[in-house]
């Protein structure tokens, strides 16, 4: 999911381009500060223009662990909103939304998610174990061409694994078999059984994609937000490896080596920090 950022509610007050009340409060530390002016430049240019997380980090010469120290006291006191929450908030409001935040807090493949069954809960120990993938392909009728489905063991061992469930994910199941109740077996099921179509889940984000007005969205964003974030809460590269499925280390970071350059960075900086 790409990191941009809403600056909403404080430049509607009149308190011009760097807003007055957010110099005055006291609550805020000068890095906030700082950064909430920054934010304030791009403000108006359209979110397609507003700057990446890794290009607000090296002009503002912080150290990623330092910046979202600050950055969380934006949130905290109301005065910016990040899109991983307003993509939740709609999300939200529909079933197979619902299925793009549990990618969101276990960095479940969609496969994994569409093969999900209720057995695959535990309610009482909060862990959900990966043990099956769905996959679709083009088969034909005769001469007529279909999609089929089938569900199947993941490819490598790494992928059979256990992720522990948090409250908000704990909370969602349990409402998804409460208001939800299309499948006895499969948590993202259809009425004439079998698991839904990947085609569905594709179509929900890019709705909601619309409606925040970005592009790029995909199913497979909801992973790569999750691995972001892991690395971004210092989360060991190992236990981060084992979460997502993958067979190496090297592979984890491989795929998000900006984040751990930029974590490598800000602990160098360290050293010479008072």
């Amino acid at each position: 999911m790409n990191d941009i950022l809403q600056v909403q509610g404080i430049n509607s007050k009149g308190f011009g381009i760097i807003p007055k009340l957010v110099m005055q409060d006291k609550r805020l530390t000068t890095e906030a500060k700082a950064i909430y002016s920054y934010f304030c430049s791009y403000a108006g240019a359209g979110k397609t223009a507003f700057p990446s997380r890794s290009k607000i980090i090296s002009d503002l010469g912080m150290g990623i662990n330092r910046y979202y120290k600050h950055f969380e006291l934006l949130k905290k006191y109301g005065y910016i909103k990040a899109e991983q929450e307003q993509f939740e908030q709609i999300a939200n409001q529909s079933y197979y939304g619902k299925g793009l935040i549990i990618m969101l807090y276990t960095g479940l493949r969609v496969g994994e998610l569409m093969a999900l069954t209720w057995e695959h809960i535990d309610f009482e120990k909060c862990v959900l174990r990966v043990e099956q993938t769905a996959t679709e392909y083009m088969d034909y009728e005769g001469d007529v061409p279909k999609i089929s489905r089938s569900i199947g063991t993941p490819k490598t061992k790494a992928s059979i694994r256990a992720i522990p469930l948090t409250p908000i994910v704990v909370e969602l199941l349990e409402q998804l078999k409460v208001d939800y109740p299309i499948s006895d077996e499969y948590i993202f099921g259809r009425l004439e059984g079998g698991h839904v179509r990947y085609l569905r889940f594709w179509e929900c984000t890019n709705t909601i994609a619309k409606q925040m007005g970005i592009e790029g969205l995909h199913p497979h964003c909801m992973r790569h937000t999750f691995a972001t974030r892991c690395l971004e809460k210092g989360i060991n590269i190992k236990v981060i490896q084992e979460l997502l499925g993958h067979s190496s280390i090297k592979m984890t970071v491989d795929m998000y080596t900006q984040t751990t350059d930029d974590m490598k960075k800000d602990s160098i900086m360290k050293l010479v920090s008072e």
